[in-house]
């Protein structure tokens, strides 16, 4: 199919997402809290395992059921690794774009009030300066995905053991 870019990401994108970057944050998750780095579990073995095809398309294709419900909620403005952008992507198109596991994704939301963030390789998305209406949607569809969505403390490094 292949997602056809309206823009390049600008300076204004570049100022809202390090505006963002600053902002409280939430994690989209395949467990339910930050692993406790003397939990004494098998957090890197576990997680290795679900890094593996398919599962890390299983994670990435949850990821793009959640966005796109949020997407009927929230105008979306998609922003891939090729710093391209895709202002109010089709489903079809956002679909691909999120089901991408080699893909960096990040969604601004509502205009920028808010990033999502998908990095390639990791089993969780960064969620920048939810608004409440974000998070009361968020909370119900991650469940209903079978992710877990949580509030970041800030010393997590994209949901890892620190």
């Amino acid at each position: 199919m292949g997602v056809k870019p309206t823009s390049r990401m600008n300076s204004q994108d570049e100022e809202t997402i390090e505006r963002l970057l600053l902002q409280p944050c939430w994690v989209i998750d395949f467990l339910p809290a930050r692993v406790p780095a003397d939990s004494g579990g098998q957090f890197f073995a576990v997680e290795a395992y679900f890094r593996r095809p398919p599962r890390m398309a299983d994670f990435r294709r949850r990821m793009a059921e959640i966005l796109l419900k949020l997407n009927c909620y929230f105008s979306f403005r998609v922003i891939d690794s090729r710093q391209q952008a895709v202002d109010h992507p089709a489903p079809d198109e956002l679909a691909e774009m999120i089901s991408d596991t080699e893909s960096t994704v990040m969604i601004l939301l509502d205009n920028g009030q808010s990033l999502i963030h998908l990095i390639s390789g990791d089993l969780c998305a960064s969620v920048y300066h939810p608004s409440e209406a974000l998070l009361s949607l968020l909370a119900p569809l991650g469940t209903a995905c079978g992710l877990f969505v949580w509030q970041s403390d800030g010393r997590e490094a994209q949901g890892r053991p620190v």
